[in-house]
């Protein structure tokens, strides 16, 4: 009896062994997608990303109205504006450093939002050189032309982003609201002379626009979902910064530099 109690014992063994653990019919359990976004992580990518293109458009808009109005008040605005629309920038590049990706706005080496060192005096008069950059120069001032000139020759030639625009809204060091958004009042008044302050609006106002346009595809549905993968993957999503000390920022423009130093190269 017991030599018959084991060899059924065996039989069933075998069977089970040979029989499939799922049902006739039944799908597969699906294997774990270690990608998968986490919820967490998308609601931070979505928040930071759209205060980034919100942001932006504001700036444009205040600057339109400092433009169409110069005064201080308008001025001080657009800097309150610039400033709270480049923290919303640093929050979110600080994302896509932790996830090991560019965003979609750097190409060789080249940054349209967010390009760092500038040299001032390439785009308007620096002290020593009253008569420097763009502003004096007889080249259109065109959306193309910019976009083509950005750190065409110097990586310290920028002519688009947060920080040509920052230039242009705070100017060189000591300089009041008051100073600063005289220089954009009126124009020439002979039609044989170039039109300074007329120059200095087309130039900060195409700065501005370039900017909000170049910020736009980091709110679009594919990126935001790009980003949220890699963090996904890279990062603890109980980890991702809403503090800003723990962005990176660059020194301000205005600093103690007088605008006319030698460029450097990105990360030296």
């Amino acid at each position: 009896m017991k030599w018959q109690l084991r060899a059924t014992l065996l039989s069933a063994l075998a069977l089970s062994a040979c029989n499939p653990t799922t049902e006739p019919g039944q799908a597969p359990l699906p294997i774990p997608d270690k990608t998968v976004t986490n919820s967490e992580t998308t609601t931070w990518v979505s928040r930071h990303s759209q205060a980034v293109c919100d942001s932006t458009a504001e700036l444009h808009q205040a600057l339109t109205g400092f433009l169409d109005t110069p005064t201080a008040d308008t001025l001080g605005t657009s800097q309150q504006i610039w400033t709270q629309a480049h923290n919303h920038y640093r929050l979110l590049a600080t994302g896509y450093r932790l996830a090991g990706l560019l965003p979609p706005h750097v190409t060789d080496d080249r940054d349209t939002v967010d390009g760092w060192p500038l040299i001032p005096g390439y785009l308007d008069q620096v002290p020593g050189y009253p008569h420097s950059g763009l502003v004096y120069s007889e080249v259109p001032l065109t959306p193309d032309f910019l976009t083509t000139e950005h750190q065409s020759t110097d990586f310290g030639y920028l002519t688009l982003g947060f920080h040509p625009l920052e230039f242009m809204l705070w100017g060189n060091p000591g300089e009041s609201l008051e100073d600063q958004a005289q220089k954009f009042v009126g124009g020439a008044e002979d039609p044989d002379t170039m039109d300074i302050p007329g120059r200095r609006r087309d130039l900060t106002r195409l700065i501005s626009n370039l900017l909000k346009r170049s910020a736009e595809p980091l709110c679009a549905a594919a990126e935001q979902s790009r980003l949220s993968a890699a963090l996904t993957s890279a990062h603890s999503p109980g980890g991702l910064p809403d503090d800003l000390s723990l962005a990176p920022h660059e020194p301000p423009v205005t600093g103690e530099s007088s605008g006319v130093a030698e460029s450097e190269e990105p990360g030296q």
